[in-house]
Parts: structure tokens; C-alpha cells; sequence
């Protein structure tokens, strides 16, 4: 079936389309909602088609979810419950609010999303968090120490969750007093075995590289500002004692920290300025007895409940700190077991050298020194620069962005990161507290470890950056460099060039094309087309006649410049079709007009002289006269329902006609009136007019609506009144001239009418109207009459099927006049589809009050046209057709039938001849009862001969001869020669309205197969070009060219519809790259078309086994044979073989073996390979042998 596109002139605007015929802007979605089997062009890696990304598919995210993510504030920490309390629908959930319970259902398309939180190992147990209470805890025992991977002896499998080595411990935590290190080190532990967020137990290696030897680990980035200083007041250390060491923290001296410690020895830290070094954040809640600290670098999420000492992990109960009495909330001071807990640190303390050593675990710790690549750029200098930490890879998106020519916009509060692709002009949102990641609004699925991004900075996760650019993030392992690559289909993309008013301004004053016709009746016109800057430009000349002493006196003529901006100007002749001249009798004048385009609407101006009749000429034709003066100037608004304007006119002759007259035009259409849909047209003129000296006000009034009850049901109703000075103007039958006379009467005509539909096979109908001439004003000649009225009931009828439907129409009519008898008219028409045969009866009966009672009775058999082929498309057509009608006084009948004949391509493809005999032959019966005889007279019918000569010289030449004889020694002969030339391309090209540009094509026939339009490829003329995924479609000039104004901001797929190429041709959709439209830019595309190749050879039985195809070889039919294409096809006589319309590819032909006569088989040197596109040949022989092994 044909795409229902919508198919108009070589250059259409996109917005002028009916709404159901308007453009949706095509953005290029994303592949995270593709499936992988049915891939297409896609954005890239915009959520989850990376493939170094291992993580499961997220479906589409319902409204549910979308909901669920609005209001939740906060999810309860059992395990099994989800508490969702009342939160503000516009306020941004933060991440350490939002946890989901491992056991929450999840149905329909809701994704199973998993917040950035980290998971802890059931078997996570140490000294210094333990499954028991402070009070049933006892004496400490022996503990064992998680050594992390990164001081263990043993190397760490990249991307494996770390080993777990038990290190027995020989002291107890509260007896330590110097060697506090060890202690330390097992709480660190905690951490060490804590995978990152939402990491499954998968080999990652290839995810992100492992560490090279020479990229550096990176210690946080800190301000280079001195700190002030953690001080206490003395009076609340109470048993505290200040420690002189030195503090490190990620091999950095920290001044501002100060170190004290109990009398039993255990090292006391300030956990709040230590978490602020560290960019994470920490809530002290002195009052509930409530610790809460948000660890930035993997979104950990821990909560400490002083009263119990119970620890929590991201809602999940992990233990108890066996030291919370020591806390102390108000100084902020905690155990340094606490502190590496929740801080992730590993805290070495050295009382000999005085020194406290604070050193984040490896995996909270980023590896930097690499270099970022962007479509094969390097990008220097960057701040901040691309990180990892642990598998996650963090880039910075603000360079990334800028260097693709996108744009980027961070809302307010900073949650929210848009980017618009300048490939594609998609909106691309992303969350960045949920990870949500939205396609032009449309959600469309989730990005993991976004708790690893920095959001300040825009330091994002590779998979956000993929998401939000389309691109493709690769990583050598082991490498340094960072590979941002766009997606391959957004590579692809034709960008817009120049803008409108650039490509005008250039352009230098050039003559477009020059198009002449002439007949041999003498009538001749030229039409010559050009530009110069932002003016596109047009001259019309067109005379009656060439010959004589009035020859090429002009019956047109016409000056039009039109800007880019939309204004036009035109000097000359016109017709007035906008009604710029209404209520004044003018629609023709010599002059000019200028129109230019509103916000909201159109002005136009119009003066010069009308048309008030026509002059002969000394060979007969004629031409306009001019006379007098007229104007006017109107507004029109955008969509045609309203348009208002005044228009004045003087004639200068004795006796004149002047006008200064006002009129308006409204289209009113209420479907939610109370009644019904509710339509109303009026249109009003009113003013000031001078009929023969004497001065009246006048004008028209033109009014008629449409109520509609329901679908079935209608009522309507219509009224006209012209006042005498409006209808003033008569035309001379003799001169064709105009005269205006006081005379001419006003006239009123009003009606009513209503339809009821009762289903689709029968309908009613009644109509009433009725006309006053003067019925206010003027004076009746004899010859008016001074009313009239028509009243008509009509039904239609379809009781049976399409095919034999009696009795379709059936009316009654009754019509009078004051002046004349009324008659009354009784139609009934049926038609029969019989097969190929149409069969019309039709009977009139009418009854008047003078001449008295008619009928006619008709009746006609017709057949569509029986159609033979000949050679090259050639045909011969006959029609038959039969034709019957009685009246009171006769009955006649007549036969007929009409040859015609078409040459196709027979005198070759430049030229065509059809040509056509008519025959009828007719019987006629006159009835005379007062002689009581009747009078049959047979003769034959108007028969005639006609035929049409056209031919094409080339491209820019044609002629055309046309003969008509009735065969009785009348005939007539017409000949016409048009010519066209073109200079230069035709400039099509408008400035555009907002948000929207222009593209400018061609389709051409790719000769060589490159896809790229050599000079010696020619365009395809007449090719109809369509968009995908809309209806918007257009045919192309001779040349090829087309031009769509005014289609909206986006990524499009142009293609050529193939179903409209001439046999052979064929095109390549996919081949052809998408498009961008850009505001107020100009995109332009070529669009290459092939011919199809032809495959053809022989299959044949080589008998002497020579290698050749000799007369005395045995050609085999019926043997199937198949290309690796999937065509099909099989020998036919002599065995012969042919693929048909192939595009240019390389093609292996094999034999289907099933097919081959018994003893038979494929040569085993037997060539089955060919080029269409590099070989000159097209043949490929089949070489079949006997076998030996046969009996």
C-alpha cells in the first residue's frame, strides 16, 4: 500500500499543512528502549548500549514509578514495609531519603531500580561492631582483621570482590593504649569488604581499566585555604587529653584537626570536620541521640543510634559500636573506630614520631591521569579532570558537551542536567539524585552509580555522559586514553549550513530560467525567473497575438519581486482573489500590490485601474480595457477565518461609478454549542456610493450556517442581500463593456434547508429558498422578474450492495417566478456496477400550468474499455456504449463506440502519439397521433477523428500538434512548441518562522555508485520525495530538486518513494543519512538513486568437459537458482536465466541441487561469483557435468 503521504509542488511549507497533516519533529530515541534485535539509528549509548556495560536492561519507567519517585519522600527502613508519606509533588527527593526494601514489588513495566546504595556482606563482623548490645556484649575477644586487597600479599583480580583474610587480634579495644593502628585497621575493614553501589559479583575489567602503574591515585581535591582551627573548650574535654601529633589525611598535613584521647587510650577524632575535608556530609542530632552521615564518594548512608550503639547501612542494621559510650554529641568527638566506619579511613596512629596517619581505602580512593579523547580530539587542560573510583569512571561533562556543540543547562536547585544535542536537537534530561533519564520529556530508563558523580563539579559516570551526548565511552585496559565517540548514526548527520539570510545575501544576481510558449494561433508568452540578494524575481508577458499592426500588444503582463523576509511587490496586471477589493465591482487591475506578512496575519495593498471591458484588436482577439481608479488595503489572519479591509474606486467617465465601501469577513465554528456543532460564515460590505451623480449608502450582506444536532442530523440556513448600488455595473452584450445604471434593482435570496442521514444506505434531504428583486430600493425593467422561489424533498437510496443499487437518487422539485408558470419536476436515477458493465436509468417527469405535462425516460449501458498490448506499452482501447431516451413525441436510441490507440515507447521515449475514432449510429422514431402514423428516420451520429502529436526534442524542448475532424469536411489543427532553459538553479528559499529551517534536496541518479552527485549525474524529474514517520510529502522539479519550507526544529529521514520510480531504479533508505533542521538554517541533501543491475547467463550440461559453453551442449530448464541475496529464480527455454533490477553488490549464484536431473551435478570449477558493481559483465554461466559415479 502507498505511504499516504502528501504530495504537492516541488517547494512546500511545512507549516501551512492541515493540523492532521502537520510534522512531528523525529528525534533520534535513544537504544536503552530498542531491543537489540531490531536495532535502528539511535542516539547512541543514551542509557544502556554501552557494551562495556554488563548491567541488566531497565524496561521503560511507568507513571507508577514516576509517581512513586514524586512523592516518596522517605521508605522505611524494615525490611519488608514501605511507609510512603506525604512529601510536595515538586520537591527533589534527596538520595539518602529514598532506600526500597529488597522485598518491594514490582509489577507491570515498573523497573526494578535500585537506588546507590551499598550492600553489606551478611558476614560483616568485627570488634568494633557486633551483632550484640553494649550490655551482652562482655569482655572483648579475639577478633579477626579484614586486610583489604591493597596491603595484602596477594594481588587483587580486577573487578572480583575482595579476599577476606583473618589476622587473629591479641587485644582487646579497650585496653589499647599505643597501638591503637590495629584496631583501627579492623574497623576500616567494614569498608574494605563493602562492595560499591549496585555492583553484581561480575568481572567489571573491562569496564574500566586496572590501575596502570604510571596514572596516579588521586587524594580528594581540597581547597589550598588555611583551615581554622578544631578547637574544644577546655572545660567540656572532662577526662580528654589533647594529643600533640601531627595529623595526615591522604598525605596532606591538616592543621585544622586536632586529636585527643581517653584515659584508657582510645584516639578521639572530630568527626564533622573530617567529613567536610572529605566532601561528605554529617548531621549530629544531639537531642534523639542520632548520628547520620552521607559518604559522597559511593553514596554510603549510615546512621548511628547513640542510645543502643546500633549501626545502620543505607536503612539495613549492621551491628552496634561496642564504644558508643565514649561519644560525646556535643564536642563532636568519636572513636576513631567510628570515624574510619563511617568515614571509609584507615587511621594509623605513631606515638613515637607523634603522628596520626588518616589514608582512604583504595577503592573510595580516584585514580587520575587520563586523557581524554572526543571524535578523535584530545581535550587539554581539563578541570576537573576524568577520574575513577573503584569500577566507576567519572568524566567531566561540561568539555564534553562543548566540544560536540551541544548544549548544556543545570536547573536551579541542580538537580536536573539538560542537554540538547545539536546533532539531533534532542532534550536530554537526566536526575541527577535518581539517576532518572527523560528523551523529550518521555522517561526512558535509569543510569547506575550516580552516587559517584560529583555533582558541583559535573563529574558524571560514563554511562550519564553516553546518555546524555550519544555517544560511545571506550576504554583500553590499561591505557590511559578515554575514548568519547558519537554514536554512528549521529555521526552520519547532515548539518545545516548557512542560515536563509547568509545564503541570500550572497548570492550574486543570477537569471534563473526562461520559460516561452507559442501557438499557432499566434498567442505567445514568456515567463523569466531569477534572484538578486534577498529578492526572488518574476516577469510574465503573454500577448493574444504576434501578428499584424497590433501585434504583441500585451494582454499580461506582470513585475513581481518577492523578499526573503515574505513581502511581495508586483507592478502590472492583477487579480484581486484575496478579496482586496471588496464591494467596490473590481477583480482585475492594471497597477501593483504589495502584501507583507504580520505576527498574526497578512497585510495587502492594491492600487490601479480596473478592468472595465475589452478592446478588439485588428485580427480579431481582444484584450482588457482600463479605466478610472481603484484601492484598497486588507488584513488577513493566519488560518483564514477572518479578514477585514476598506476599498475605495473613482471612474472617470460621465456619469461614473465611485465607491468607498468597507467589508469584513468571519468564519465562526463552535463544536461545543449547546445545540451542536455550530458553523457560520459572514461576510459584510458597507459604505458610500455614487451611482450616476447621485450620492446613497449601500452594500451586501452574505450570511449561511450549519447547525449539527448529532452526526445524522442537520440544519441550515442562508441569506444574500446586494443593495441596487452594489449590483450597478451591467456588461454591453455588444461592446463587452461596462455600464452602470441607477436602474438595477437590489436583491434578497434566503433559504432555508436540513438533512437527516438515517445510516449509510439512506439519507433524506429538503431544501426551500426563495428571491426578491427590489425589495427595498431600485426599479424593475420588464424583463426581471420580481421574485422567484424553488422548493425540493430529495431522498437517497442504496438498499442493496455497491453493485446493484436501484433507484440511488430520488428528488422532487417545484420552482416559480412572478413573471413565469410554475413547474413542478419529479428526478429518479438508479445505477447498476454489474462486473465491467455500468448501467444508468434516469426518469424526469415535469408538470407546468401552461405547457403541461412532460417526461423523459433514459437509459445508457456502458463497459469499460476492453485494452489489448502491444509491443513497447503500446495499446489499443475500445469502448462501447449504448444509449436509449423516450419522450411523449419520440423515442430515439444510439449506438456507439470509441477506438482509441496509445503508442507507449513504440516511436521511442520522446515521442507519443495517441489517437481516437469515434462511431455512433442512431435510430429515431417520431410519433404523430393526429395523423395516426409515425415517422422513423435512421442517421448516423456525430462521428469524429482526433489525434495528439507530442514530442520532446530533450529536456528544455517540446512540441505538440493536435488534428480534429468530424469527418464531414470540418477539422482544425493546433500546434504549440513550448521551450524552457535553466541558468541556474531555482532559489526556493524563505526566511523561516521561529523554531523552524529549510531543507533544500535533489535525487539524482548515481551513476558510479559512490553516493555522491558527480557533474555528470543527472537529477530524476517529477521523483516524489517523502518524510518517514509522517505524511508529509512532495514531488521534485524536472531536475530533481525539491525544497520544504518551514519544517520544524528535529532529525529527519528523506527518502525517495521508490513506488513512483520508473521501472529498475531502485533506491537505498538506509543509506541515506539522516537530516537535521536547524532555526532559520538551511539543510541540504542529496538523495542517490541506482539503476538495477540485470544478472542473466545460461545453465548448460558441458559435454566435452572443456570449459565452454559449444552448440552441441545440452541447455537444461526448470533448474532453481538462488543468489546469496535471497532471490530466487529458475531456467527457462534454452536455459536461460535472468535476475532483474539487482543493486550494485558483490552476489554469489548457487544451484538448488534438488532441482538437477539425476546423473548431474554443479561443475566443481563452476564460477559462481560476480561484481555488479565493479565488473563490467552481468553474465555468469552454469556449468553442469555428468557425473562418472552414474549408471
Amino acid at each position: 500500500m502507498q505511504d499516504p503521504s502528501v504530495f504537492a509542488a516541488d517547494s512546500v511549507d511545512a507549516s501551512a499543512l492541515a493540523p492532521e497533516k502537520r510534522l512531528s519533529s523525529t528525534v533520534l530515541q535513544s537504544t536503552a528502549v530498542i531491543p537489540e534485535t531490531k536495532r535502528q539509528y539511535s542516539s547512541g549509548t543514551s542509557v544502556r548500549n554501552n557494551p562495556l556495560d554488563f548491567s541488566a536492561a531497565i524496561p521503560e519507567v511507568s507513571p507508577e514509578w514516576l509517581r512513586l519517585l514524586r512523592d516518596a519522600a522517605k521508605l522505611t527502613t524494615a525490611a519488608d514495609e514501605v511507609r510512603l508519606p506525604a512529601a510536595s509533588p515538586d520537591k527533589n527527593i534527596p538520595l539518602r531519603d529514598l532506600m526500597i526494601s529488597k522485598s518491594l514489588p514490582v509489577t507491570g513495566n515498573t523497573p526494578p531500580v535500585i537506588p546507590s546504595l551499598v550492600e553489606v556482606p551478611e558476614d560483616w563482623q568485627v570488634t568494633v561492631i557486633s551483632t550484640k548490645t553494649p550490655e551482652d556484649a562482655g569482655p572483648p575477644a579475639e577478633t579477626t582483621e579484614a586486610i583489604p586487597p591493597d596491603r595484602g600479599d596477594k594481588p587483587q583480580e580486577a573487578g572480583a570482590p575482595p579476599e577476606i583474610r583473618e589476622v587473629p587480634l591479641n587485644r582487646a579495644m579497650s585496653g589499647m593504649s599505643q597501638s591503637a593502628d590495629q584496631s583501627v585497621n579492623a574497623a576500616l575493614s567494614v569498608l574494605a569488604v563493602t562492595p560499591a553501589p549496585g555492583v553484581e559479583s561480575q568481572d567489571k575489567s573491562d569496564s574500566v581499566p586496572e590501575t596502570p602503574a604510571d596514572l596516579p591515585e588521586e587524594m580528594p581535591a581540597e581547597p589550598q585555604t588555611e583551615r581554622e582551627k578544631f578547637t574544644i573548650d577546655p572545660q567540656k574535654l572532662g577526662s580528654l587529653s589533647a594529643l600533640p601529633h601531627r595529623i595526615i589525611l591522604n598525605e596532606r598535613e591538616e592543621g585544622s584537626l586536632s586529636a585527643f584521647a581517653t584515659p584508657s587510650g582510645v584516639l578521639m577524632l572530630p568527626l564533622a570536620p573530617i567529613a567536610e575535608i572529605l566532601g561528605n556530609s554529617v548531621v549530629i542530632d544531639v537531642a534523639g541521640q542520632k548520628v547520620k552521615y552521607l559518604r559522597s564518594r559511593d553514596g554510603a548512608h549510615f546512621e548511628l543510634d547513640t542510645a543502643s550503639g546500633e549501626v545502620t547501612a543505607n536503612g539495613r542494621s549492621v551491628g552496634f559500636l561496642n564504644e558508643v559510650g565514649l561519644l560525646d554529641l556535643e564536642t563532636g568527638l568519636f572513636p576513631a573506630n567510628a570515624v574510619q566506619v563511617f568515614s571509609g579511613l584507615r587511621i594509623e596512629r605513631d606515638d613515637e614520631r607523634q603522628l596520626i596517619d588518616m589514608l582512604l581505602d583504595k577503592r573510595l580512593r580516584y585514580v587520575t591521569g587520563f586523557e581524554l579523547y572526543v571524535n578523535g580530539e584530545q581535550l587539554p587542560y581539563l578541570n576537573p579532570e576524568p577520574r575513577s573510583l573503584g569500577h566507576v569512571l567519572l568524566l567531566p561533562l561540561r568539555p564534553i558537551v562543548e566540544e560536540l556543540g551541544s548544549r548544556l543547562k543545570v536547573s536551579a536547585d541542580g538537580n536536573i542536567v539538560t542537554v540538547e544535542r545539536y546533532q539531533d536537537n534532542a532534550k536530554i534530561a537526566l536526575n541527577l539524585t535518581t539517576g532518572l533519564v527523560e528523551v523529550q520529556g518521555k522517561p526512558v530508563g535509569t543510569v547506575e552509580d550516580m552516587a559517584y558523580a560529583d555533582r558541583s563539579q559535573l563529574l558524571l559516570p560514563r554511562e550519564a555522559i553516553a546518555s546524555l551526548t550519544g555517544t560511545y565511552v571506550t576504554v583500553l585496559p590499561g591505557s590511559r586514553r578515554i575514548d568519547v565517540d558519537l554514536d554512528g548514526e549521529l555521526a552520519r548527520i547532515i548539518h545545516p549550513g548557512q542560515s536563509v539570510r547568509e545564503r541570500a545575501a550572497s548570492s550574486p544576481p543570477s537569471v534563473e530560467s526562461v520559460e516561452a510558449f507559442y501557438d499557432s494561433e499566434h498567442r505567445a508568452s514568456t515567463v523569466v525567473r531569477g534572484h538578486y540578494s534577498e529578492y526572488n524575481l518574476r516577469f510574465e508577458y503573454e500577448t493574444p497575438n504576434t501578428q499584424g499592426e497590433d501585434g504583441f500588444t500585451p494582454e499580461w503582463m506582470q513585475l513581481f519581486a518577492e523578499s526573503i523576509d515574505g513581502w511581495g511587490l508586483g507592478i502590472g496586471d492583477h487579480n484581486t482573489h484575496k478579496r482586496e477589493l471588496s464591494g467596490v465591482n473590481a477583480s482585475r487591475i492594471k497597477g501593483g500590490y504589495f502584501y507583507k506578512p504580520a505576527r498574526d496575519g497578512l497585510f495587502v495593498a492594491t492600487a490601479g485601474k480596473p478592468q472595465t471591458g475589452f478592446r478588439e484588436l485588428d485580427q480579431g482577439d481582444s484584450v482588457p480595457v482600463f479605466d478610472g481608479g481603484v484601492a484598497g488595503l486588507r488584513y488577513y489572519a493566519n488560518g483564514g477565518d477572518f479578514d477585514a479591509g476598506l476599498a475605495v474606486r473613482d471612474n472617470a467617465e460621465a456619469g461614473g461609478y465611485k465607491a468607498a465601501v468597507g467589508s469584513a469577513y468571519k468564519i465562526n465554528d463552535n463544536p461545543d454549542f449547546v445545540l451542536g456543532d455550530l458553523y457560520q460564515r459572514t461576510e459584510f460590505a458597507g459604505g458610500l456610493y455614487e451611482v450616476g451623480g447621485d450620492q446613497s449608502l449601500g452594500g451586501r450582506l452574505d450570511w449561511d450556517g450549519r447547525l449539527e444536532p448529532s452526526e445524522k442530523l442537520f440544519f441550515s440556513a442562508r441569506t444574500e442581500y446586494n443593495s441596487s448600488e452594489v449590483v450597478a455595473g451591467v456588461i454591453d452584450e455588444d461592446t463587452q463593456n461596462v455600464s452602470y445604471e441607477k436602474s438595477v434593482a437590489d436583491f434578497l435570496n434566503y433559504g432555508v434547508g436540513s438533512g437527516y442521514r438515517v445510516n449509510d444506505d439512506l439519507s433524506f434531504a429538503v431544501n426551500h429558498g426563495r428571491t426578491l428583486r427590489g425589495a427595498l430600493e431600485g426599479t424593475l425593467s420588464d424583463d426581471i422578474a420580481e421574485w422567484a422561489e424553488s422548493s425540493s424533498v430529495g431522498m437517497s437510496l442504496r438498499p442493496f450492495d455497491s453493485r446493484l443499487s436501484p433507484w440511488t437518487y430520488f428528488s422532487w422539485e417545484k420552482t416559480s417566478q412572478s413573471n413565469d408558470e410554475s413547474v413542478r419536476r419529479l428526478n429518479g436515477q438508479a445505477v447498476w456496477r454489474i462486473d465491467k458493465f455500468n448501467v444508468l436509468l434516469k426518469h424526469v417527469d415535469q408538470q407546468a400550468e401552461d405547457s403541461g405535462k412532460s417526461w423523459l425516460t433514459s437509459f445508457e449501458l456502458s463497459r469499460e474499455p476492453w485494452v489489448h498490448f502491444l509491443q513497447k506499452q503500446a495499446s489499443l482501447r475500445l469502448s462501447p456504449r449504448l444509449n436509449a431516451w423516450k419522450t411523449r413525441e419520440t423515442s430515439s436510441a444510439n449506438i456507439g463506440a470509441l477506438l482509441s490507440f496509445d503508442s507507449g515507447e513504440w516511436l521511442g521515449r520522446r515521442t507519443k502519439l495517441g489517437m481516437s475514432y469515434g462511431k455512433n449510429l442512431g435510430v429515431k422514431l417520431l410519433e404523430n397521433p393526429a395523423a395516426d402514423e409515425d415517422e422513423t428516420d435512421f442517421e448516423e451520429g456525430a462521428d469524429y477523428f482526433s489525434a495528439v502529436l507530442s514530442w520532446r526534442f530533450n529536456r528544455l524542448l517540446k512540441f505538440t500538434t493536435n488534428y480534429f475532424s468530424d469527418l464531414d469536411g470540418h477539422d482544425d489543427t493546433y500546434a504549440t512548441l513550448t521551450a524552457y532553459y535553466e541558468f541556474n538553479p531555482p532559489r526556493h528559499i524563505k526566511q523561516t518562522k521561529e523554531n523552524a529551517g529549510l531543507l533544500s534536496g535533489q535525487v539524482f541518479l548515481d551513476e558510479n555508485f559512490d553516493g555522491i552527485q558527480q557533474e555528470n549525474e543527472q537529477g530524476i524529474a517529477g521523483a516524489r520525495v517523502k518524510i518517514r514517520g509522517t505524511r508529509v510529502g512532495l514531488q521534485a522539479d524536472p531536475n530533481g530538486r525539491f525544497t520544504i519550507q518551514n519544517l520544524p526544529v528535529g532529525v529527519y529521514r528523506v527518502e525517495a518513494d521508490m513506488s513512483q520510480m520508473p521501472l529498475g531504479y531502485i533506491g537505498s533508505p538506509e543509506n541515506t543519512p539522516p537530516v537535521r533542521i536547524g532555526d532559520a538554517l538551511i539543510s541540504e541533501l542529496k538523495i542517490p538513486i541506482v539503476r538495477g543491475n540485470q544478472l542473466s547467463g545460461v545453465v548448460y550440461v558441458d559435454k566435452n568437459n572443456n570449459g565452454q559453453l559449444d552448440q552441441d551442449d545440452r541447455r537444461l530448464e526448470n533448474i532453481g537458482l538462488e543468489l546469496d541475496s535471497g532471490e530466487e529464480t529458475a531456467s527457462t527455454a534454452f536455459g536461460q536465466y535472468t535476475f532483474d533490477f539487482l543493486p550494485p553488490r558483490h552476489y554469489t549464484l548457487s544451484v538448488q541441487s534438488d532441482t538437477l536431473p539425476d546423473g548431474i551435478s554443479v561443475a566443481p570449477d563452476n564460477l559462481t561469483t560476480i561484481d555488479l558493481q565493479a565488473e563490467q559483465r552481468n553474465r555468469l554461466l552454469v556449468r553442469l557435468i555428468e557425473r562418472d559415479d552414474f549408471p
